[in-house]
């Protein structure tokens, strides 16, 4: 491992992927939030169909692509595991940093849903929690995000093998690809069709995660492109998502396949004055973002019934749900200091006596 020579990932700022996680993260929370805090745009449009209602329903439809944001975040891991690989001296050292990057956080993130599941009733986290814990239950009624992080756990385990060269790596694609097309031959154009882990992770994730590998191999042939053309190219391929998106009702290949577009052109391309912007840039927590933000948004709900007697889910105001995306940043950043922090700096110690070429030493 680390014997090959690639285009380094140093090419790309390490805070426009901040970026693009953070941005990814907040789209995700700004998703959820407008779902659970709003009656919806076609009940809102049922109690009159004015000019203003449809045009505040259209603009709605911004905050529609939860689901492929979630595929941006398997493109750039895709990238980034690929510079982990080449720059980790053996394959026990790259499974202890993932393990302490993502594991204590998502322990504690599940430990919270616990207690929020009984807080709210809600009985399959409670049944379930131990099995949530190792990612063999991931998705519930208050976990519902955590849908995507046993395929990135599972392909955390593969990336040793399938990411060791520039060629595996390719290899490792023209494989995703092919099962992709057959996945779509049998079951359609919809994303993870079959109730089967593994056939869905090979027969669609897979082809993301190895789609951001590849970039990082090749980040030099994609081409750089100025501002306008950027946003011109990332505005229409969002919109073709979101066309493939309403036409089938349903996340699809259609739909994933544009948000991997605008990931590996965002991963060249993006402006570096906006990445740099500091208060913009939520990338830091992204995390944390990710894994809290639906049990916080949980328990808001709860709250708005107990204090204020409000069905969440019957509120026709369209923008009184943005008033709360405020309340969950600042819920998940605490997560982020309670646990994702911790994590970081004892990572940061590791890669630094790793640099100096000591053994390392965990302290207890």
């Amino acid at each position: 491992m680390g014997v090959e020579v690639a285009q380094s990932r140093s090419s790309v700022p390490q805070v426009t992927l901040d970026f693009l996680r953070g941005f990814a993260a907040l789209y995700v929370v700004i998703n959820h939030t407008r779902g659970a805090f709003f009656v919806g745009g076609r009940e809102l449009l049922a109690t009159g169909s004015s000019v203003a209602h449809y045009l505040i329903v259209a603009l709605l439809q911004l905050t529609a692509l939860g689901a492929e944001f979630v595929v941006l975040f398997f493109v750039i891991s895709g990238f980034s595991m690929a510079h982990s690989i080449l720059h980790s001296t053996n394959i026990g050292s790259f499974y202890l940093k993932r393990l302490l990057r993502i594991w204590p956080s998502y322990l504690a993130a599940t430990a919270f849903a616990f207690f929020v599941g009984k807080l709210i009733g809600a009985e399959d986290i409670q049944k379930n929690v131990v099995l949530v814990a190792f990612y063999l239950h991931a998705e519930t009624t208050v976990t519902p995000q955590f849908w995507s992080l046993p395929y990135e756990v599972f392909f955390y385990l593969l990336c040793p093998f399938i990411l060791a060269t520039r060629k595996t790596v390719v290899s490792a694609l023209f494989l995703a690809i092919a099962l992709c097309i057959a996945t779509v031959a049998a079951f359609g154009l919809v994303l993870n069709p079959a109730p089967n882990f593994f056939f869905n992770f090979f027969g669609n994730e897979l082809a993301f995660l190895a789609c951001g590998a590849v970039a990082y191999h090749y980040l030099d042939r994609i081409p750089k492109l100025k501002a306008r053309p950027y946003w011109l190219l990332v505005t229409l391929l969002l919109a073709g998502a979101w066309l493939a998106k309403s036409l089938t009702n349903h996340i699809n290949i259609l739909s994933s396949a544009a948000m991997v577009c605008v990931a590996i052109i965002s991963i060249r391309s993006f402006p570096d004055w906006l990445a740099r912007t500091r208060w913009l840039n939520l990338g830091f927590f992204s995390y944390s973002i990710y894994l809290f933000n639906y049990a916080i948004l949980l328990v808001a709900a709860w709250l708005c019934k107990l204090w204020l007697g409000i069905d969440p889910h019957t509120i026709t105001n369209p923008i009184a749900w943005m008033a709360i995306v405020p309340l969950l940043l600042v819920g998940c950043y605490l997560g982020y200091l309670l646990t994702e922090r911790p994590s970081s700096l004892a990572l940061n110690r590791i890669r630094q006596l790793q640099r100096q070429g000591r053994p390392v030493a965990l302290r207890t």
